[in-house]
């Protein structure tokens, strides 16, 4: 099975090799302006970020669906983590510490969502790739070419 026809991450040499949609996200993080990005995270950021802002119940929902799914792979967890963590070091200079992990928080929730989209439904897929869904698209899985099926 090839993970980037399918979007499923697999292990190779106790190295997790990620789909290619996950690595074009974090290609697309490493260019994307340090302003842009904080600007869609800030607006995105949860209330014990921003606590005028309030997060839908879809939003809430999307959470929750992608931190159970997320159990299952904690691997995969563990390594977009520190991605996206060293992405934001590299601005941290330039940023304050409560847009830094604006920034850390709303990335990590979006790349860990483009890696098990198929797991999540893209409802909840939409809702937290939303901040960069301008920034950054990800193709419709509709237009992804899907494994052919074994004939028998």
């Amino acid at each position: 099975m090839d993970s980037h026809v399918t979007g499923a991450p697999v292990i190779t040499g106790g190295t997790l090799a990620l789909p290619l949609d996950v690595i074009d996200f974090l290609n697309g993080l490493r260019r994307l302006p340090v302003g842009e990005w904080s600007r869609a995270a800030m607006a995105a950021a949860r209330p014990a970020d921003l606590p005028q802002r309030n997060r839908s119940s879809a939003t809430e929902a999307a959470h929750a669906r992608l931190r159970r799914v997320a159990a299952t792979q904690p691997g995969l967890a563990a390594q977009l983590q520190l991605r996206v963590t060293h992405l934001v070091e590299v601005a941290r200079g330039m940023i304050g510490e409560d847009e830094a992990d604006a920034m850390r928080r709303i990335a990590f929730g979006a790349a860990l969502a483009v890696a098990v989209r198929p797991a999540l439904g893209e409802e909840a897929f939409a809702e937290l790739h939303a901040p960069f869904a301008a920034l950054i698209p990800i193709a419709d899985t509709a237009d992804v070419p899907q494994e052919a099926s074994s004939a028998a």
